[in-house]
């Protein structure tokens, strides 16, 4: 079973890390009374480190989100028009089966001819990702 990490899961992961890190320099710098200063200087030196690369990590996902946002898809007037009428085309033939008005067979080869239309208009479609 194989799980994918989305974007943001992985912000949401390095949110949780740095929430987490702001406590525990909180509990070093405040509340851990018996540490030796030295030692106390070396861990809040590591976590603070550790703080600011995560926090590179969250600005870099912010960064990118708003770019993807503004990478919007323009497709033409005419291409929104032969959308809408390829899905009026199947709900029409979906309409048409359930009547029964033609046979099965004519049915399925207006339906092979109306994918393979499809497909050629989705294709001449600018790609989202």
């Amino acid at each position: 079973l194989k799980i994918q990490r989305t974007e943001n899961q992985d912000q949401e992961e390095k949110e949780l890390q740095l929430s987490i890190l702001h406590s525990t320099l909180h509990f070093i710098k405040h509340d851990y009374q018996e540490l030796e200063e030295s030692i106390r200087k070396k861990l809040i030196e590591k976590y603070e480190r550790e703080a600011k690369r995560l926090e590179s990590e969250i600005h870099t996902h912010i960064v990118n989100d708003k770019e993807e946002k503004q990478l919007t898809v323009i497709i033409s007037p005419l291409q929104e028009a032969l959308v809408a009428i390829k899905r009026f085309q199947r709900e029409l033939l979906l309409q048409l089966r359930k009547k029964g008005d033609f046979s099965d067979t004519a049915i399925r080869e207006v339906e092979r001819d109306m994918d393979i239309d499809e497909l050629k208009l989705n294709q001449s479609l600018p790609k989202t990702e």
